[in-house]
């Protein structure tokens, strides 16, 4: 892979959208990490900042499939999603690994994933991010519900 034109893609990236051939290419970086609402805040959380990068790279890595001509072969395969489709994946990534993540590594994984998306697609990956922040809250209200049942 080539090295990642970070420093100069930064306030780019502000600008346009990105082809997935300019963002295949792109390797990660936390500059990378679009904003989020700060009700997602876990910059102290090191499994938020261990899951970030994975995020990032598996966004990409999904897009590669095997050759129908040459099995041996990889090829890749852009996807292009609906804000829909971004919703549900945030949705099941986020609820389908809860009782073996913590939340920090879950956050940090989907935001690396929607700052991937967020290169090619600034607006699913916005909506993303909204279903995430709503995740988050209604999971902070259950763990707050359940250490109240706990202390009574």
């Amino acid at each position: 892979m080539f090295a990642s034109p970070v420093p100069s893609m930064v306030s780019t990236l502000s600008s346009r959208v990105l082809s997935f051939d300019e963002a295949v290419e792109m390797d990660y970086s936390p500059a990378l990490l679009v904003p989020i609402s700060s009700a997602l805040s876990f910059h102290a959380d090191p499994e938020y900042h261990k899951a970030c990068k994975p995020g990032f790279i598996t966004y990409f890595e999904e897009m590669y499939e095997r050759d129908t001509q040459a099995p041996q072969e990889v090829v890749f395969q852009p996807r292009h999603y609906s804000d829909l489709e971004v919703g549900g994946i945030v949705v099941k990534e986020f609820l389908s690994h809860r009782e073996e993540l913590p939340l920090g590594w879950r956050v940090g994984f989907l935001h690396g994933w929607l700052s991937a998306l967020a290169l090619t697609n600034r607006v699913a990956a916005q909506e993303g991010a909204e279903v995430l922040c709503v995740l988050v809250q209604s999971e902070r209200t259950r763990h707050t519900k359940q250490q109240t049942h706990t202390n009574d």
